[in-house]
Order: C-alpha cells, then sequence, then structure tokens
C-alpha cells in the first residue's frame, strides 16, 4: 500500500490509479550515493461475503400495525404472519408498534412476500401475565399513567418527571408551595 501511495504523490499512477507496466527511476542526487526506484506491487483481494448459501434470512420490522387480517397483520405494507395460536393475536390493535423478527416466504419477483413472524414483541403495550390486564401507551400524552405492575418504560421516561422540568422552566423550586 505504500508503494502505491509513493507512487501516487511521484505522479507515476496512470489514469484509474494503476501503476504503470514499468516504472520510470527518479534518480536523487546525493553526495553519496544515486538512489534507485523499485516498484513493488501487492495485490489486495475484496473480502468475499460470509454468507453461506440456503442458509436462513432474518428479517426485522419495527413499526405501527396498520391492518389486522385473521393471524396477518400488516406494518409498511409488509404482511406478517403470525402463528394462528399466538396469544398476541390477542393483544395486538390497530396503531400499536410492534417489532417483528422473521423469516421471509414468497416471490421477490412477483413481490407477493409475507414475513413468518419467529419473535414478535409490542412496544406500547403492557400485559399482567397473572390477570391479563393490559395497559396501552398512547405515546401523545401523559394522561394515561400505567398500573404499578407495568413497567411503561416509554411513558415514564417522557412522563414522570415532567411536572419537575415544568416547575423548572416556570422558575419554581422543589421546596416551593404550589398554588
Amino acid at each position: 500500500m505504500s508503494t502505491i501511495l509513493v507512487s501516487y504523490n511521484e505522479g507515476q499512477l496512470t489514469v484509474g490509479c494503476s501503476l504503470p507496466a514499468t516504472l520510470t527511476p527518479t534518480a536523487e542526487v546525493t553526495s553519496e550515493s544515486t538512489a534507485e526506484a523499485t516498484a513493488i506491487v501487492t495485490p489486495e483481494t475484496t473480502p468475499e461475503s460470509t454468507a453461506q448459501p440456503g442458509s436462513p434470512v432474518i428479517i426485522v420490522i419495527e413499526g405501527p400495525v396498520q391492518a389486522i387480517n385473521i393471524n396477518i397483520i400488516t406494518i409498511y405494507n409488509i404482511n406478517i404472519q403470525l402463528a394462528d395460536n399466538d396469544p398476541n393475536l390477542k393483544i395486538i390493535q390497530v396503531g400499536d408498534i410492534v417489532h417483528i423478527e422473521g423469516s421471509p416466504q414468497g416471490s421477490v419477483v412477483t413481490g407477493n412476500i409475507t414475513i413468518i413472524a419467529i419473535t414478535v414483541v409490542v412496544i406500547n403495550v403492557e400485559v399482567d401475565t397473572s390477570t391479563g390486564q393490559v395497559w396501552r401507551d398512547d405515546s401523545n400524552s401523559c394522561a394515561n399513567p400505567p398500573p404499578a405492575w407495568a413497567p411503561a418504560h416509554g411513558w415514564r421516561k417522557r412522563c414522570e418527571n415532567k411536572d419537575k422540568k415544568d416547575d423548572k422552566k416556570h422558575g419554581k423550586h422543589d421546596d416551593e408551595d404550589d398554588d
């Protein structure tokens, strides 16, 4: 690589940045010796893909559910097939934010590709597995606080310190009484 950079700096590269078949030696005048130019070309290979033919492809899609048709949900106009007995089918509603990991099935030529879901995570919905109670984060306001059992990380990050932030904007401190 250093030989190529030296050749470039000395103006010896041809169009396309390749070295000429023979290099023209450039003499340097010194009081002790004369220098010789020697071209050493080391070819570099392009790394090959590590994907193995026939290995499974996993596609990840995260976004709002646009439609639900029995066990097929649509996100960004891509159909995702869940197993008929997937418990998420009882929870997911249009508008929910869902993270899907799955394998494609269908034809790229016709454009009819369906993703067969392997992993399904509903992002804005919390479910109490012991009671079946469901809580949804509307993502737009802080008007719908979660029950104590729900982690509701997005809501808590967005809303729990909102009053303190608003107080700081209006010049109030924690030790002042609110009117």
